[in-house]
């Protein structure tokens, strides 16, 4: 009985017709409130009101992230004297944008217009802004509140924006830039944001401009902003070439839009394939994140159609593909020519080996056959070190002690691998001053010799000299007169000089070989003193005149010592 029940009581827990029934109503539901909402559009006198945040009849659920604070102004007085501009603000209810950010209050004034749609205006181009503001130019209007020095002094275009292209408006009063275009493609969107132009003040020029979508050789711009225009498949490559073609080289695009199934992900493939260079930011500011995470439990919620994600595109450096292509031509040309420049290298290389071999060679045989000091000083110390590396030694006080002079080590015993012995050291001594005195002896007289062989050269060149000297003072020209200048012509030269050639100077060439200093050891010579010479000092007189031969005390007068010897008759 009990399975019988429950399973009768599955069975009409999945009952299709049931089911079916259900999912109808639903469907009736939404689309009442759909019909609702045209209904609303058309019979309201106040053509759009600012949306809340739920509202009842809208199929967004989520209609605002509360960035935006709304309020309805009294009639805006109308102070110029243009009747089409003062019938445009007459014909709107005025309403007052505001956004606070660090308790500062930033605020725009748009029109909403008093009368019902028609059925032009609704089947017009684009017309998804004629109705409320989307989150997405919510969020782009705040982000830009939040970041005006993005703009300061740029030429900034929006691109879409609706019935009021807050962005753009934003920018332009608050951000101090250079110029602001804001644009849409539906006419009547321009014609309520032209009206806002005249009912706010700006410190820069603002223009509004119908705009198509395509490529365009107009004017190019620092930034681009654009809000939620990515839902249209057909307008989206559109989107791309306008952007391609305002944009800047240096500039950015700013476009703010939510998933929305693929669109999002489509439209940044195809960015990138056209050359853009596009950055995805989710978290882009703590306060509409924080509004986010609010919302997440609100069953009404969803993230892939609520929440913008902002794009930050780039004009790829220098139009992407390109500079791609440049350079790939550039590297195509330096691949044929780095061969031969590889060549070229490789060949020099060879030479300056061959080069480097044959100084090398020169140089081992100049120390070989070279005879003076230095060479002397370089093979001792190419010969290595010696074969016994402990010597013996003695102190002061007569103890024998070995000592390594590699290692500097010193022993009190007598080392295993054999040591040198005081003798055999003394000999050794002896034998290389033998030999450094040799060297010393070969040099001096090859100095010698190289001495008279110059001064052989040098007297035979005086005498050439004086020769030539007597033989001009010999030589007379009767043929030709005598110059009142210059030398005279020798026969048969018209030339006294000879003919003048020119001087080039000689291409330094740094072969780079190997320098080692030159040791110079100063050699113990054992000189013998010459023997000592005894002077004595002489004192010659050559007259003692004609007195008597006679010695006397010298005598002191007041205290001084003077020569009293008598006055001869010779002084």
């Amino acid at each position: 009985m009990d399975q019988n029940k429950d399973s009768s009581e599955s069975n009409r827990s999945i009952d299709i017709n049931e089911v079916i029934t259900v999912s109808k109503n639903e469907k009736k539901k939404v689309a009442r409130r759909r019909w609702a909402i045209l209904a609303k559009a058309l019979k309201s006198p106040v053509g759009s009101e600012p949306s809340s945040p739920t509202d009842e009849f809208s199929v967004r659920r989520i209609s605002s992230f509360m960035l935006l604070q709304t309020q309805q102004l009294p009639p805006v007085p109308i102070q110029s004297q243009d009747f089409h501009v003062s019938d445009q603000i007459s014909k709107r209810t005025w309403y007052k944008y505001s956004i606070r950010i660090d308790n500062l209050d930033f605020h725009i004034k748009i029109g909403h217009r008093n009368r019902t749609f028609s059925a032009e205006d609704l089947m017009g181009f684009n017309n998804t802004g004629n109705i409320c503001i989307w989150p997405s130019e919510e969020t782009l209007s705040y982000y830009v509140c939040a970041n005006l020095s993005l703009f300061t002094g740029k030429s900034v275009l929006e691109l879409g924006g609706g019935m009021s292209c807050l962005a753009g408006l934003f920018a332009a009063k608050f951000a101090a830039p250079k110029t602001v275009t804001v644009t849409d493609g539906n006419k009547t969107s321009v014609e309520n944001v032209r009206a806002a132009l005249y009912c706010n003040e700006f410190d820069c020029p603002v223009s509004c401009e119908v705009l198509k979508w395509g490529p365009s050789r107009g004017q190019e711009y620092d930034v681009i902003l654009c809000a939620d225009c990515l839902f249209f498949d057909d307008a989206r490559a559109d989107l791309i070439e306008c952007l391609w073609s305002c944009l800047r080289s240096d500039g950015i695009a700013l476009v703010m839009a939510p998933r929305r199934g693929g669109t999002l992900d489509s439209f940044i493939a195809q960015s990138e394939a056209r050359g853009f260079a596009c950055k995805k930011i989710v978290n882009y500011d703590r306060i509409v994140w924080e509004k986010r995470l609010s919302l997440l439990d609100n069953c009404d919620y969803d993230d892939n159609i609520h929440y913008p994600v902002l794009i930050e595109s780039v004009d790829f450096h220098e139009k992407g593909r390109r500079h791609q292509e440049n350079v790939k031509k550039r590297l195509r040309s330096i691949t044929k020519s780095s061969n031969q420049v590889q060549k070229d290298a490789d060949k020099f290389d060879a030479t300056l080996k061959q080069m480097e071999f044959a100084a090398m060679e020169a140089y081992r045989k100049d120390i070989e056959t070279n005879g003076d000091l230095s060479s002397a000083s370089i093979k001792q110390s190419l010969q290595g070190v010696p074969k016994k590396l402990w010597q013996e030694a003695r102190t002061r006080a007569g103890k024998t002690y070995y000592h390594n002079i590699m290692t500097k080590e010193t022993v009190s015993h007598p080392p295993p691998e054999g040591y040198m012995s005081l003798q055999e050291q003394r000999e050794q001594a002896e034998l290389e001053t033998r030999k450094q005195l040799k060297e010393v002896e070969k040099y001096k007289r090859q100095e010698a010799l190289l001495t008279m062989q110059e001064r052989k050269q040098q007297e035979a060149e005086d005498q050439a000299r004086q020769a030539r000297e007597k033989l001009k003072e010999r030589r007379v020209v009767d043929d030709l007169p005598a110059a009142s200048c210059g030398p005279l012509l020798e026969p048969g030269k018209t030339d006294p000089y000879g003919k003048w050639h020119t001087v080039k100077e000689r291409e330094f060439v740094d072969l780079q070989l190997p320098y080692q200093e030159q040791e110079y050891v100063e050699i113990p010579i054992e000189i013998e003193p010459e023997p000592v010479v005894k002077e004595f000092k002489e004192k010659v007189v050559e007259s003692l005149g004609n007195g008597e031969t006679s010695f006397k005390k010298r005598k002191i007068v007041g205290g001084a010592k003077r020569n009293t010897r008598q006055r001869l008759d010779d002084d």
